[in-house]
């Protein structure tokens, strides 16, 4: 039983492992989407409705920001969900761009939503009565 457990995780271990490591796979499909993308560039245009809108939001927390086409948001998009498993904010989409490592979210790095704690029903003495329906002001 013992032997079997071992070697249960010891396939555990070789999978997380496998998991983190980056695949040349991923890197060449972001390379031909990127290439696709820009093959087309001249036909659908520079920015798109998507590229424009992430490029305003942006601006908007960072004055400096440089508008980025919608192959480069493409491209950035592409890198960071296959390869290093990062959300897509515009800090990472500018590391991405200049060839930086986003490296794997740290929980810090992770934008949640906070948790909103359901109302709690404690029964402190004695409530109002539940009087009868018929003895209400409307008679």
């Amino acid at each position: 039983m013992s032997n079997v457990t071992l070697i249960f995780a010891i396939a555990c271990l070789c999978v997380a492992v496998q998991a983190q490591t980056g695949r040349p796979r991923d890197r060449e499909i972001c390379a031909n989407e990127n290439s696709r993308c820009e093959r087309n560039q001249r036909r659908l245009g520079r920015d798109n409705d998507v590229s424009n809108v992430f490029n305003n939001h942006c601006r908007q927390s960072n004055r400096g920001w440089r508008n980025i086409s919608h192959c480069e948001l493409t491209l950035a998009t592409c890198r960071l969900t296959l390869e290093n498993c990062s959300i897509i904010n515009c800090a990472n989409v500018r590391r991405s761009l200049a060839g930086g490592t986003t490296g794997r979210p740290t929980p810090s790095s992770r934008t949640t939503t906070p948790r909103i704690p359901s109302p709690q029903t404690t029964r402190r003495g004695p409530g109002p009565s539940n009087q009868d329906a018929s003895s209400s002001n409307y008679s």
